[in-house]
């Protein structure tokens, strides 16, 4: 009896289960979706377009390590200069204004001076009794031979001589100095001394006008040369142990204009400044946009520039400083579900939104990298690994 009763329920138990196994939708379980391993997921297109996903690659760039400096542009020494009077005069033709560019050598005005006619003279009565004393030491030096005149006289002739050259000489260079070719006076005298510029550039003042009187080395036309600028910076001396000559070096001029400009470290001081602890560097660079001196500008020196592997900030997610990750897929965007995997790297130089990036195992070839909506790539994956 017991053995009938125990058969009995072994028969309605199976029987259930057949009954419940053969009730399950084959097309739902199909549907069920699949569970990704650790450090993948899966999303399907609807959770694509929400992520807003975007894809990239690592790419060569060109990174540093950067830091700030405040400075100025200034003019190198010799793109400015003072066109002076070498003697004294009274202004009488004034040929420029101000602003007008310049060229090396253009005549800018004309000075009369009385003292220019007699240095003309005086060089012209000179290289005459030069003419006259060389053709006498000839004849001494004929009659020495002849034993006719006496070696005294020749030498007195011969001293003469040498008087008389380096007069007009020094004549000559006073001539040059105060713009004259001498060898234009066969012409006959000047009376206008010309003041020519000194560089080409632009008359940024004229200090004289008409009819004033000059005292020797008085300051008339002051030029500005402004094709090359130096940047002058003052660097933090916790700084300054990694700045290098040839440096790159960009800066802007605030409110100025937004454009970025670029320069190169020419020189790094000696000293540090005792109050502000900052030592001063200069950078140099080509004017093509008509910069001027005395302009502030806000720069960062970029030390230890180089290519690296880099890829977007916003492409890698960072957890801690050692726990660091990048996204990948190996599948093809629009093609239904796609698969992501996690890869570990570390981080190098940072600069204008890029990362320097360094995986802890190779990349597979061909793989996409996600550039946009990796936070929401992460927190799925984070999802799929708690159920």
């Amino acid at each position: 009896m017991r053995n009938g009763i125990f058969s009995t329920m072994i028969l309605v138990l199976g029987t259930a289960m057949m009954m419940v196994s053969c009730s399950r939708d084959p097309q739902a379980l199909q549907e069920e979706p699949a569970r990704a391993d650790e450090g993948t997921v899966i999303l399907t297109p609807e959770q694509q377009a929400q992520a807003g996903l975007a894809y990239g690659s690592i790419e060569e760039k060109m990174l540093s390590s950067d830091f700030p400096a405040r400075g100025k542009l200034i003019l190198p020494p010799a793109n400015h200069a003072l066109v002076t009077s070498v003697s004294g005069g009274i202004i009488h033709d004034i040929l420029v204004v101000p602003g007008q560019q310049v060229s090396t050598g253009q005549v800018l005005a004309y000075i009369k001076d009385p003292e220019l006619i007699r240095l003309q003279q005086d060089y012209l009565e000179a290289r005459a009794a030069l003419g006259f004393q060389e053709k006498e030491v000839e004849r001494q030096r004929l009659l020495g031979k002849e034993e006719v005149n006496a070696a005294k006289v020749l030498q007195k002739a011969e001293s003469e001589l040498a008087s008389l050259k380096a007069r007009t000489e020094g004549l000559q260079a006073s001539l040059r100095l105060a713009g004259i070719d001498p060898t234009s006076l066969s012409q006959g005298l000047t009376e206008r001394i010309p003041l020519r510029s000194r560089i080409p550039g632009r008359v940024e003042k004229i200090m004289a006008s008409l009819g004033q009187h000059l005292s020797v080395e008085t300051p008339v036309f002051e030029i500005v040369d402004a094709r090359r600028l130096y940047l002058e910076m003052a660097v933090f001396e916790k700084d300054i142990l990694t700045v290098r000559t040839g440096q790159r070096v960009t800066f802007d001029l605030g409110s100025a204009n937004e454009k970025e400009y670029e320069a190169r470290v020419l020189s790094i001081g000696s000293v540090v400044q005792d109050e502000a602890r900052v030592v001063s560097v200069l950078a140099e660079f080509v004017n093509e946009e008509g910069l001027m001196p005395g302009m502030f500008a806000a720069a960062k020196i970029h030390a230890g520039e180089n290519l690296y592997r880099a890829l977007p900030e916003e492409a890698i997610l960072t957890r801690t400083d050692q726990e660091q990750y990048l996204f990948y897929t190996l599948d093809t965007p629009g093609k239904g579900d796609m698969t992501f995997h996690r890869l570990a790297v570390s981080t190098g130089f940072r600069e204008d939104g890029w990362a320097q990036v360094e995986c802890a195992s190779p990349l597979p070839e061909g793989a996409r990298v996600v550039v946009k909506g990796v936070y929401y790539v992460w927190a799925e994956m984070e999802k799929n690994a708690e159920e």
